[in-house]
């Protein structure tokens, strides 16, 4: 069985207007790569970086969030 973590990062626009990087990817973007029907998607940890790395209010951002997922492809 092929099993692999997935580590994405969740975001609004930078105050520059640009979207990365690094680039938002939400759950439904993951899905979209990894459709359901083949794969088994598990969000293993979403945690709210913007306490721990200021870099991102800076840079603009109302929220940061680092987002964690185990794909496994199904048989």
């Amino acid at each position: 069985m092929l099993r692999r973590a997935c580590a994405t990062t969740q975001h609004d626009p930078f105050k520059n207007g640009k979207l990365g990087p690094p680039f938002s990817v939400t759950e439904a973007d993951v899905s979209t790569l990894f459709p359901p029907a083949h794969y088994g998607i598990e969000l293993l940890k979403r945690e709210d970086r913007m306490p721990i790395e200021t870099v991102w209010r800076d840079r603009g951002c109302n929220y940061f969030f680092e987002a964690t997922y185990l794909i496994t492809k199904k048989r």
